[in-house]
């Protein structure tokens, strides 16, 4: 049993898809008096040193970060005032991304009529990217699918699927060809009026590296970053590398043991936790950007790759193109693997998704 260590506060336990493993010890806690009020931190104590942990919610997702830490390194301080760094990120990020917030890059380019609009370096870097998968899957992953999600709204209790004719006629307000970059300065602009963009599907990701490369520069190389089950994953646990699992996505006591991990990120699309049931048919918050209707026939997909960023898109690009379009097209990707559920909870992989992890297992429930 593992002993924890509430630091001015109590941190809600959160489930993601993807959840680490912690070895069990026997170690009392300690804690340290120098932590502000306003810091949450748990301190879990382990063989060799201690895992600290800090949660956010920013984004409209759960964040959370695992430090490992030595035994004589007692580094509690350092990371109280670091978590401080990783909030402000996280707050400033937001900003920048979301499109309800007034002084956005991303708002302000979808109340624009026309014209260049001015972004900053870590907005254009998200599109860039984003546009990036777009070309490569063939549209599967498409940021302007935006115009669609008011007819996608799974909290109305009396949801029902849109019309053929309403899906058609918003299609004609997306398509990312209609989006065209100045690389130089840093600008985008529309080429049909109504178009509208949201980063949901890659902004995360971007932000798991950003808070990464904070827990660096403060001297945490050993570290998770979470965000709402995807991860970035540096260096080892205090006691042996990180260790991971995948929970089967409609059996949640059920769970696929990858085996050891370090320096890579670890992303996961699926329709379980945002959905709407009508008429026995499950419709998943996944929304085909070629069509303008929800994605059906896989149930998750698993990424793995150098990068969150390119992960989380082509997380949510095979999960449009279905289980052997999804996995052709990573495979023409170097750097990033797969393994996905189809419709039965079949597992499948690319290629190298096995050669990807230390423990050499077969990934099968």
């Amino acid at each position: 049993m593992h002993k924890t260590i509430k630091i001015n506060g109590m941190i809600g336990i959160i489930w993601p898809v993807i959840f680490l493993i912690f070895s069990a010890c026997k170690d009392k806690g300690k804690t340290e008096n120098n932590v502000g009020k306003a810091t949450e931190i748990t301190i879990v104590p382990t063989k060799n040193g201690y895992v600290a942990k800090k949660s956010f919610k920013n984004m409209d997702t759960f964040f959370s970060v695992s430090v490992g830490i030595a035994k004589k390194a007692k580094q509690f301080g350092k990371f109280s005032l670091c978590s401080q760094k990783l909030k402000e990120e996280l707050n400033r990020l937001e900003k920048l991304m979301s499109s309800h917030n007034s002084e956005g890059d991303v708002y302000s380019f979808n109340t624009a009529d026309s014209g260049w609009i001015q972004l900053s370096k870590d907005t254009f870097k998200v599109i860039s990217i984003a546009m990036e998968i777009s070309e490569k899957s063939k549209g599967a992953f498409d940021i302007t699918w935006k115009t669609l999600h008011k007819l996608y709204d799974f909290k109305k209790t009396k949801w029902q699927p849109p019309s053929k004719d309403t899906v058609k006629k918003l299609l004609q307000q997306t398509g990312f060809r209609n989006l065209e970059l100045d690389k130089d300065n840093l600008r985008i602009k529309k080429s049909i009026s109504g178009l509208t963009i949201d980063l949901g599907g890659i902004a995360k990701g971007y932000a798991l590296e950003k808070l990464s490369q904070i827990l660096l520069e403060c001297g945490f190389p050993n570290h998770i970053v979470n965000g709402g089950g995807d991860m970035v994953i540096r260096g080892s646990h205090p006691d042996r590398s990180w260790t991971v699992q995948i929970r089967n996505p409609r059996k949640k006591e059920m769970a696929l043991p990858l085996g050891k991990i370090t320096d890579m990120a670890v992303v996961t699309s699926g329709d379980y936790e945002r959905y709407f049931i009508y008429k026995e048919e499950r419709y998943s918050h996944i929304i085909d950007p070629r069509t303008g209707f929800p994605s059906k026939n896989i149930v998750s997909v698993t990424v793995t790759g150098k990068d969150a960023i390119r992960s989380d898109a082509i997380a949510t690009a095979i999960f449009v193109l279905g289980k052997n379009k999804g996995i052709e097209f990573i495979e023409t990707i170097s750097g990033y693997e797969c393994l996905l559920f189809d419709e039965n909870l079949k597992v499948f992989k690319s290629s190298g998704f096995d050669k990807s992890w230390k423990s050499g297992n077969n990934h099968n429930f």
